[in-house]
């Protein structure tokens, strides 16, 4: 996985060194030589930039490669962090772009400007950020024990249409889904993406309580799934085992 980290400081160092141990690959940019210089003698073979990212010309000058993951750590340059999230995902046209916040009302302009995840950085530290990242897919990520954890994950596409049995989860992987969260139906799904569109736009400065979104019920989660269960698009698996051996299942 190709992954850009955006904004060396105390939170953006610590998640690109965190990812770069994990094996991915991963491009660190700043502005400040000195941060960039102080990751790429942290960490071997690391990679890192200086540039300023709110420059759309710098950044399609820098040769940035095919991105799957960015992640704005920009801290609190509230502008340029909002501006950067814009012009990965509209301009760079990055898959996937997780930005910081610190406020209800910053998230929800970031969500707007099409952030796939916004994080708090007072609830989720960078080494946990770094666990969950390093897994394609993942939502959330529990050690059990060292080298062993508990991963949520979206299904990937090849599992659609496929059986848990058809997969050879146990035997070729030597994993266990614990449990599933199936999908929403797209009655409900289309639904919810029509009340949001009637959410009105945010100002930064706005003293108004931000609204809570509109969230589609969460089906409950089926335990201990039949061999027979078939995946969908959008299921929710909780999957249990080594995490070398998750990322296999992952990759296949």
């Amino acid at each position: 996985m190709n992954v850009a980290v955006i904004g060396l400081g105390r939170f953006g160092f610590r998640l690109a060194v965190e990812l770069k141990q994990r094996g991915l690959d991963v491009i660190a940019l700043d502005r400040d030589p000195r941060r960039v210089a102080e990751f790429e003698d942290e960490v071997e073979d690391g990679h890192a930039v200086v540039l300023d990212a709110t420059d759309l010309q710098s950044l399609d000058e820098a040769d940035l490669g095919k991105l799957d993951l960015a992640v704005v750590c920009i801290g609190e340059a509230v502008e340029q962090s909002q501006l950067v999230t814009y012009l990965l995902k509209t301009r760079l046209a990055v898959p996937r772009v997780i930005a910081r916040a610190h406020t209800d009302t910053r998230q929800a302009i970031l969500e707007r400007l099409q952030a796939d995840e916004v994080v708090r950085p007072e609830s989720e530290s960078a080494v946990r950020l770094a666990q969950r990242l390093s897994f394609r897919g993942c939502q959330d990520f529990l050690e059990l024990a060292p080298g062993v954890a508990m991963v949520r994950l979206t299904a990937p596409g090849r599992f659609w249409g496929k059986t848990i049995l058809d997969l050879e989860v146990r035997p070729r992987f030597r994993v266990n889904i614990v449990g599933i969260r199936p999908a929403p139906s797209p009655e409900v799904t289309a639904e919810v993406a029509a009340a949001e569109e009637e959410k009105p736009i945010i100002a930064e400065d706005d003293p108004a309580i931000v609204e809570d979104p509109v969230v589609s019920p969460a089906p409950e989660i089926e335990l201990l799934p039949e061999p027979a269960y078939e995946f969908r698009e959008g299921d929710e698996l909780f999957v249990v085992g080594h995490e070398t051996d998750i990322r296999r299942l992952i990759v296949g």
